[in-house]
C-alpha cells in the first residue's frame, strides 16, 4: 500500500520561504544591535577604545613583563595586532595593580604580581595571563549610581521647591 503524495504548491512554498527570510532578517536587525551593545558593556577600557572593536570580550588578559627605564615594562597582548603592546613603564607595583584593575578589568593584587616580577631575576621576558572580571564595569556603575541616588532625590526636591517659589514672583522659564 503506497500513499499518494500531495502535489507541492510551488507558489505557496515560495511565499512561506520569503516570509521566513523576512522574519529572520527582522530578528537579526533587532537583535544584532542589542547583542553589540551588551557585548560592548563587558569590554575593558582598552578593548573598548581599540579598532576594530572585538565582538566578544576576552576572558583572560595576557601580559608580558620586562625591564624598562623606570622599572618594569608591562605589555598586553592585542588580539587584533597579534602582538604585545606596551602599556605601562613603572617600578611601582601599586600603580601596575591599579592599571590592571581599572583599565584592563583584570584585578591582580600586589601579592599576585610579585612572583612574576621575581621571575625577571632569571628571565628577560616573563609572560603570564590572568582571568578578567567581566562584571567590573557593572560593579563600578552600581557602586557610583548606588551612592548618588539619595543626592539626586535631594537635588530634585530642592529644584522643585525653588521653581515653585520663583513661580510666585515671576514665571520660571524652565517650567513654561
Amino acid at each position: 500500500m503506497t500513499r499518494k503524495r500531495k502535489p507541492v504548491n510551488v507558489h505557496k512554498a515560495a511565499q512561506m520561504t520569503t516570509l521566513y527570510i523576512i522574519v529572520a532578517g527582522m530578528v537579526l536587525v533587532i537583535l544584532g544591535p542589542i547583542f553589540f551593545v551588551v557585548s560592548l558593556s563587558f569590554l575593558s577600557n582598552r578593548e573598548a577604545y581599540s579598532f576594530p572593536l572585538p565582538l566578544l570580550p576576552a576572558l583572560t588578559t595576557e601580559f608580558e613583563l620586562t625591564h624598562g627605564k623606570r622599572g618594569y615594562l608591562l605589555s598586553v597582548y592585542d588580539r587584533v595586532e597579534g602582538e604585545y603592546q606596551t602599556v605601562l613603564d613603572t617600578g611601582e607595583l601599586v600603580k601596575m595593580s591599579e592599571y590592571m584593575k581599572y583599565q584592563l578589568g583584570t584585578p591582580m593584587t600586589i601579592a599576585e604580581i610579585e612572583p612574576q616580577v621575581a621571575k625577571l631575576e632569571t628571565q628577560d621576558v616573563v609572560r603570564f595571563s590572568h582571568k578578567r572580571n567581566l562584571l567590573f564595569n557593572y560593579q563600578t556603575f552600581f557602586r557610583v549610581a548606588g551612592t548618588g541616588q539619595s543626592s539626586n532625590m535631594r537635588s530634585y526636591d530642592s529644584d522643585f521647591s525653588l521653581h515653585w517659589r520663583n513661580s510666585r514672583v515671576r514665571l520660571c522659564p524652565v517650567c513654561l
